[in-house]
């Protein structure tokens, strides 16, 4: 997981202007070792998201729709991720974690 982060390099050749991958790691990562930073990133997530409805709530007094739509997708990856994990362990099979950050700038929404 120490490894150095690969230069940035764009995704889709036909729109390099708005469009980034960024790997996270050079391999995948066996998820019973070296798992946890792609959960603590999952916490971290749902984390800011609790903060911004918080904020929204003490502002505007009601639950901000798009940190809820958030919080929901985050609970439904996670359970995903622990089906995926279930599957993996009852087959013996190996689960791996491919992590990458993708950018994309989209036309700003009115």
């Amino acid at each position: 997981m120490n490894a150095p982060i690969p230069e940035l390099r764009t995704r889709d050749s036909a729109v390099p202007e708005n469009a980034f991958e960024v790997a996270l790691t050079d391999g995948p990562l066996q998820t019973e070792g070296n798992g946890m930073p792609v959960l603590e990133l999952l916490a971290a997530l749902d984390r800011y998201q609790h903060l911004r409805d918080i904020s929204h709530r003490e502002r505007f007094g009601t639950p901000d729709p798009r940190c809820r739509e958030a919080l929901l997708e985050l609970a439904r990856l996670r359970q995903a991720l622990r089906d995926i994990g279930a599957a993996s362990a009852a087959t013996g099979g190996e689960l791996h974690i491919e992590a990458s950050l993708n950018l994309r700038m989209l036309p700003r929404q009115a």
